[in-house]
């Protein structure tokens, strides 16, 4: 008897030490795609990925952070005659999280293209329109409100954030629609420049006036949008 119950003792020692070490890769493989995720987006808002990264780094577990995946066809031969305006809407909401107090590695955003070797993953979510967007979360299950409905909400900037914040639980963010302004945000341009052929050197009003601009905007509620 004392034999018998020695054995399943050691056969239940050898069993966890089997899970710690799945967890412990597990746990490593995690580690390796977010630090991948984030050098991607050190570069570029939007990260653009085949099928079989899309399988590598949105659909693969554990996870600890959201996908938000926009499918499209930007190739013009296509025929998507939406798809360059509500990629360009995609970007800045992109890039109003990626340059916010707010930006964690708790949420990327991805494209995946059908002719930048996406067919798998259009064919594994039986897409056949573009562009088509979904939300993949950390944990459980996509359901039905992860497929954001661009027919009802359309592609622009301001409902799509806000799915954004529904189906994620991010932290809200602010994200301002002003040509310039989301440029000086980012790029924090200098208050004065020289131009390298001429040597002429541009004023500040390039920077007051969009920042009048930015001013004017938040008075009239005109395509700003405060999500707190």
């Amino acid at each position: 008897m004392v034999v018998y119950i020695r054995g399943l003792w050691i056969i239940a020692i050898a069993f966890w030490s089997v899970l710690g070490e799945r967890s412990e890769k597990g746990s490593n493989k995690l580690e390796s795609r977010v630090s991948q995720l984030l050098e991607w987006n050190s570069r570029r808002s939007v990260i653009t990925l085949s099928s079989d990264k899309f399988n590598a780094y949105v659909r693969s577990k554990p996870r600890n952070y959201s996908s938000v995946v926009m499918f499209t066809a930007l190739k013009p031969g296509r025929g998507c005659s939406i798809c360059k305006d509500a990629y360009d809407e995609y970007q800045i909401v992109a890039n109003s999280w990626r340059y916010s107090n707010d930006y964690s590695s708790k949420l990327f955003f991805i494209m995946v293209d059908i002719d930048e070797d996406g067919v798998d993953a259009f064919q594994q979510l039986h897409i056949t329109t573009a562009p088509t967007y979904f939300h993949f979360p950390p944990l459980g299950k996509r359901k039905p409100e992860d497929q954001y409905d661009v027919s009802r909400n359309s592609y622009q900037a301001e409902p799509l954030t806000k799915w954004v914040v529904e189906r994620t639980g991010v932290p809200a963010w602010i994200f301002v629609m002003i040509s310039g302004q989301m440029w000086n945000n980012i790029r924090g341009p200098p208050f004065a420049h020289k131009d390298p052929h001429t040597g002429a050197t541009v004023s500040i009003g390039l920077v007051l006036l969009t920042f009048i601009r930015y001013l004017h905007c938040v008075y009239l509620h005109h395509r700003c949008i405060w999500l707190r």
